[in-house]
């Protein structure tokens, strides 16, 4: 169970680590604009969605997504995020995550009156995770690299709002 006034809002996970991070996060964020198309799905989210993220400052692919996310947050006030570190939440973590891996962002499912968490991203959204699966180690290794470095920002944009509006 996640002890909810224990997580990070993005001011805090900004400040979690050390400057060098938090410029580079600053820099990935500035970068990201939505499609009209994706703020109007996102403004018409008309239930609460509730977000546990698990994601470090230091981790590039932590720095890829998160600033998708919090503009999703921005955009409607039905989503919440709560981010905690993956130091301590080990345990939690890999019972979500096949390698503890992180970014990996959980989404809050009360259909049935309990706590239940659906894990909705691993590490890499799942088609891109496939793609990489298939590519030999260099091309797998140009392949983060162009994600890590905005290259795939209209997949992930696209991900995250067609998993968020089908709620």
């Amino acid at each position: 169970m996640f002890v909810y006034e224990e997580a990070w809002d993005y001011n805090s996970y900004l400040e979690s680590d050390l400057i060098e991070y938090k410029e580079k996060q600053e820099k990935i964020y500035e970068k990201i604009n939505f499609s009209e198309s994706s703020i109007k799905k996102i403004h018409q989210i008309d239930t609460t969605i509730n977000l546990v993220i698990f994601a470090e400052l230091y981790c590039p692919d932590c720095r890829a997504l998160i600033p998708f996310v919090e503009k999703i947050r921005l955009l409607n006030s039905k989503i919440n995020i709560s981010i905690f570190p993956r130091k301590g939440n080990e345990v939690y973590l890999s019972n979500h995550s096949l390698n503890a891996s992180i970014p990996t962002i959980l989404m809050e499912d009360l259909k049935d009156g309990k706590e239940n968490f659906i894990t909705i991203f691993d590490e890499f959204p799942p088609l891109i995770k496939e793609e990489f699966s298939k590519l030999n180690e260099d091309d797998k290794e140009k392949a983060i690299y162009d994600y890590r470095t905005g290259k795939r920002n209209l997949e992930i944009e696209n991900y995250l709002v067609d998993i968020l509006t089908k709620k």
